[in-house]
């Protein structure tokens, strides 16, 4: 019987996830991140080998136009989503949306900060 190439597919997506999240988030390429890219790489390999004749049918006609729209439709908004988070983590900023402005400073208290010199260690309690 074999392995299965829809199986194979699925255990590609999920060996480039988790290769790929982990490579992101700490920062470098190890073994572990190494070798779910290789697994995820050889998955999706077999899985398109072992489906060639239905990609073949798949790129006929009408089919091929919307797999391109959809493709580029996604990843356009993959870049954006990136694009975006990108931003957000080079320029971090938070707003108080409170309507009593509960987590701001006011003006005067701003005013006495900027006419201090030394360090200042502000404490918060809450109910």
């Amino acid at each position: 019987m074999g392995f299965s190439p829809n199986l194979a597919g699925i255990l590609s997506l999920v060996f480039f996830g988790f290769g790929g999240l982990v490579g992101l988030l700490s920062g470098e390429i190890d073994l572990f991140v190494g070798a779910n890219l290789v697994l995820g790489g050889a998955g999706l390999l077999y899985f398109v080998l072992a489906r060639l004749q239905d990609f073949a049918a798949m790129l006929r006609g009408k089919a091929l136009r919307t797999f391109f729209v959809t493709f580029l439709s996604s990843l356009l908004l993959l870049v954006i989503l990136v694009f975006v988070n990108l931003i957000g983590v080079m320029y971090p900023k938070q707003w108080d949306l409170t309507k009593e402005k509960i987590y701001s400073l006011s003006d005067q208290t701003k005013k006495v900060l900027a006419r201090i010199k030394e360090p200042v260690v502000g404490y918060l309690f809450r109910e």
